[in-house]
């Protein structure tokens, strides 16, 4: 007998060709529905095995047409797949008029008897008609042959009428069979496309299928993924996650967080994953889908939004203990000065004097150089010399870093005037970035960082070997250190935002990306050359300015004099006698009040007893903004001087534009103050 099978996988026809004729059965084979159909019109079999999941046309609607057709609606269908395992799948097959309905795989001797058995039923029915048209009562030959006629149409008729009622409950189901491929099509299809990736796991979490968004979101292809463990996908560091999963899914009905998980190329990315549990009737977890999407860019942009934060509670933090600070400067510089000019011809004491002086001076750039890192206003490029710029950061850095790190500074002897067109604060946050970099590297064993500064012309040999860069002089700023040094693989990837090689809480991985914004921003370039065990090396060119020259230093100056009335308000006593004790010596007739609510009413009584106010910025009951404004209202004429030990931009440009006020930066010299208050009042006579 003759057997045509229809699997559109190769593998399965083999195996079902094999069985089969290894039984005697000649068989014949077809990829698809459509193809079957043709050659059964063609040809028709004596049975066929169909599988239902095939391209052009499916095994249902391959039965569907079988059993229209006229010629072949008598032969046995038999529905051998993998595919539509459950029970209405077997009754929606044989309701479409299967003869049988095997679920793969079967066992090959099973197979073979239910094969048989198909046959067999078929060959008894026209057995049994024979046999009934033998057994039927005739008068004569003719009376028996007419009989036999009446029978046989009879039978036909019945058949027909049962194929007909067969026909029609077909073509009822037709249109659900429409529908449920439409879905089942259209489902597939919105899970293939979306951008999400979906994973279905066992109940060991073995990975029964996934769609395209993972393959886009993960680099594997499918086939790499189906059948192997989900822990695959996951950091190794998560330990005891599948059991927490289980338990979530048992209490809430689904799990949902975050997670890292693992590419092909072995890279981690921030994935949002929502667990769901797959039940079968009897409500039994028979698998688990996984809804994947990666949110790397979220969490990057959250740790950048969380960095911008932190600088800005430093930015305040250390706004409000500048000027505090800068009080406790003031009112100690003040009265070293203010000593220092009492001590004249007293060498000992004057050289100590000096001294404090000095430290204090020192301290003022230290709180100057720690507002440029937590002050927050648009960078301005101008001409700067290089070399300053590291000698301020290595003042900065030796109180930083721990004794084990020497630094050295190499400054070449024609690079000390070299100028480059740049922001003053972009460039010391480069020499800090690059040096705090170099530090961690020797943080165990210590070591030496070298922050060096040279020049270097650029001809045709130098551009052979750097294409991006421009003829002409550059000044190259050189960061060393004799570290651990880094690995090509490690070294590649030092600029990518959020990369670090640091443990969690000690660094965002945004210094060496910043580093270089800044040096690209800037019209420069920038290398690297490191290998594990001998350190590394940061070459930085900036294109130099040809005429560029060094900023004149005015020599020092005696303090301007005058003999004009001057109204001095500060919420400290001590700041109220210094600015006296300044002012007075140089012929000022100086009043002091520590409340600018009492320094309004002193006003207020004899708007025209002062030629000059000088208050603090911050106080209570009125700031110095505030005061100002209502000094003004009384007298707009009257000069105005606010003193104050932090300040952003924007403070001072409201003060010069709204309050035509001059601004004094706390602490100052008495030839600062004087020279200011100078101004002011020669300002007011123009």
């Amino acid at each position: 007998m003759k057997i045509l099978v229809v699997d559109d996988t190769e593998e399965a026809r083999y195996l079902l060709v094999a069985l089969l004729r290894g039984f005697g059965y000649e068989v014949e084979t077809a990829e698809n529905g459509a193809e079957a159909l043709k050659m059964a019109r063609k040809a028709p079999p004596d049975l066929i095995v169909a599988d239902i999941l095939m391209p052009v046309m499916d095994g249902f609607t391959l039965c569907l047409e079988w059993k229209k057709d006229e010629r072949l609606r008598s032969i046995p269908f038999i529905f051998y797949t993998a595919t539509y395992t459950e029970a209405r799948d077997r009754e929606f097959a044989l309701g479409l008029g299967a003869d049988r309905f095997i679920v793969k795989p079967e066992a090959p001797a099973t197979f073979i008897a239910i094969v048989r058995e198909t046959i067999e039923k078929v060959k008894s029915a026209p057995s049994a008609f024979s046999e009934a048209s033998r057994q039927h009562p005739c008068q004569s030959a003719a009376d028996g042959k007419e009989e036999g006629e009446v029978c046989l149409k009879q039978y036909n008729e019945v058949l027909i009428r049962k194929l007909e009622a067969k026909m029609e409950q077909l073509e009822q189901v037709k249109g659900e069979l429409e529908r449920d491929m439409a879905e089942r099509m259209l489902l597939t299809t919105a899970i293939e496309q979306i951008t999400e990736g979906i994973v279905i796991n066992d109940v060991n979490w073995v990975i029964q299928y996934v769609n395209s968004g993972i393959e886009r979101i993960t680099g594997y292809d499918r086939n790499e993924l189906i059948g192997r463990p989900s822990a695959g996908l996951t950091d190794d560091s998560v330990e005891g996650l599948a059991e927490t999963v289980r338990e979530a899914i048992l209490r809430d009905g689904v799990w949902s967080g975050r997670m890292l998980n693992r590419k092909k190329d072995g890279t981690l990315f921030h994935a949002e994953v929502t667990i769901s549990p797959v039940r079968d009737v009897s409500g039994a977890i028979t698998n688990y889908v996984s809804v994947i999407r990666d949110v790397t860019h979220e969490v990057n942009i959250e740790k950048s939004l969380r960095q911008a934060e932190k600088m800005e509670c430093i930015g305040t933090l250390a706004g409000g203990i500048a000027h505090d600070f800068n009080n406790i400067l003031m009112a100690m510089m003040g009265c070293a000065e203010v000593a220092r000019l009492l001590a004249s011809g007293n060498e000992p004491l004057e050289k100590n004097l000096d001294q404090i002086l000095a430290a204090g001076v020192r301290a003022k750039e230290l709180v100057g150089r720690i507002l440029t890192f937590s002050r927050q206003k648009e960078q301005e490029r101008k001409p700067l010399q290089l070399a300053p710029v590291v000698t301020e950061a290595i003042k900065l850095l030796r109180a930083s870093l721990p004794s084990t790190i020497e630094i050295r500074r190499e400054i070449a002897g024609d690079a000390a005037d070299a100028v480059i067109l740049s922001d003053p604060t972009q460039m010391h946050q480069v020499v800090m970035n690059l040096a705090v970099n170099a530090a961690h590297a020797m943080r165990l064993c210590g070591g030496v960082l070298t922050i060096g500064v040279r020049k270097m012309e650029v001809d045709a040999k130098v551009l052979a070997q750097h294409p991006e860069l421009r003829p002409g002089p550059y000044a190259c700023l050189d960061v060393s250190d004799t570290g651990c040094g880094m690995d090509d693989g490690i070294r590649e990837r030092i600029f990518d935002p959020y990369f670090t090689t640091k443990e969690a809480g000690e660094g965002t991985g945004l210094g060496l990306s910043v580093v270089l914004n800044i040096v690209t921003a800037n019209g420069g370039h920038i290398e690297v050359e490191s290998r594990p065990g001998h350190g590394t090396v940061f070459h930085l060119w900036f294109p130099a300015l040809v005429e560029a020259k060094a900023p004149s230093v005015e020599p020092a100056q005696e303090p301007a004099t005058g003999h004009e009335r001057i109204l001095f308000v500060d919420d400290e006593e001590l700041l109220t006698q210094l600015g006296k004790a300044m002012l007075e010596p140089l012929g000022y007739t100086v009043r002091t009040e520590q409340s600018s609510l009492d320094a309004l009413e002193v006003f207020q009584a004899d708007p025209g007893g002062f030629d000059l106010v000088i208050t603090d910025m911050t106080m209570p009951g009125l700031t110095g903004m505030e005061l100002a404004g209502k000094i003004l209202d009384i007298r707009p004429d009257i000069p105005i001087i606010l003193c104050t030990g932090f300040s952003a931009d924007s403070f001072v440009k409201q003060c010069v534009e709204e309050k035509n006020c001059r601004v004094v930066m706390k602490p100052y010299s008495r030839v600062v103050l004087a020279k200011t208050v100078r101004r002011a009042l020669d300002q007011r006579k123009t």
